[in-house]
């Protein structure tokens, strides 16, 4: 029997255990599930096995990894909906309030503050504009009810001209959630229809958003052109969410395409 073989029985038998004593948590499942992606990886650079024994094995993997799903944090009773009702009538009132009133101010203090950069003025870490996007995203984030806790999160990450944070689009704050961390602009990428929803899509652009055509490839590649040309003026940060979508099970989901273009293009106007 090939070691994979014996690899994947050994950590069938644990997930297996695990999942009938009712054992597992949320924190060692995403464990669980990186370790069968390394040992995808493993499978599919192995030269010794031949095409079939990699599939045969590989589609077992996935059967492993459909029994990984996260499980709910809290109990579903009363109190939990009652929250969930307040919580989202809080976020409505803070996206419609935000969006209303701090969106054409935001996008005018970053169009000043980008002439005030060409000529040095100001530094790119104390800038009015990401101040009050902070604040925006972090008074969003607290409202929704998460506590963000970062490790190893330091400035110094972000003295490049430019750079990129990729993470796992799992919720659909995140594009609040990364945003009242950085130092510097985080540029995103939102599907283009998320842009006919009054006040988000006016909030969402001044936190740095940009609409994206995921339909049209050549609009698409245009797109993340012209954000690469204008970053390359400050320092800014390229937010890319490795999926292209949400995961609706806290897992990751195949990585799009989109990312290694992005970094191509990173490359060639930051280190040429």
């Amino acid at each position: 029997m090939d070691k994979h073989e014996l690899e994947y029985f050994e950590l069938k038998d644990r997930i297996e255990n695990e999942l009938i004593n009712n054992s597992i948590s949320n924190f060692k499942l995403l464990n669980l599930h990186s370790t069968i992606e390394l040992m995808k990886l493993d499978i599919e650079e192995h030269d010794e096995l031949t095409s079939q024994a990699k599939v045969d094995i590989l589609n077992k993997l996935d059967d492993l990894n459909s029994k990984l799903s996260l499980k709910p944090t809290k109990p579903k009773d009363n109190y939990y909906y009652f929250d969930y009702t307040f919580r989202a009538i809080c976020f409505s009132c803070a996206i419609i309030t935000f969006g209303a009133f701090f969106s054409l101010p935001v996008l005018f203090i970053r169009w000043v503050e980008s002439f005030l950069l060409s000529y040095s003025i100001i530094s790119p870490y104390n800038k009015l504009s990401d101040y009050l996007r902070k604040f925006i995203c972090s008074t969003i984030v607290r409202i929704s009810g998460i506590s963000v806790v970062t490790e190893n999160f330091q400035k110094s990450d972000f003295e490049q001209p430019c750079s990129m944070a990729m993470f796992n689009h799992t919720c659909s704050l995140d594009v609040f959630l990364f945003p009242s961390l950085s130092p510097v602009l985080v540029y995103g990428f939102m599907r283009k229809e998320f842009y006919f929803i009054p006040f988000f899509s006016w909030l969402a652009l001044a936190l740095g958003c940009v609409p994206i055509d995921r339909e049209n490839r050549e609009k698409a590649v245009k797109t993340l052109k012209r954000i690469a040309n204008v970053s390359k003026e400050s320092h800014c940060c390229f937010g890319v969410t490795i999926e292209g979508t949400r995961s609706k099970t806290g897992l990751l989901l195949p990585f799009k395409k989109g990312i290694y273009f992005i970094f191509l293009l990173r490359f060639m106007f930051f280190f040429t």
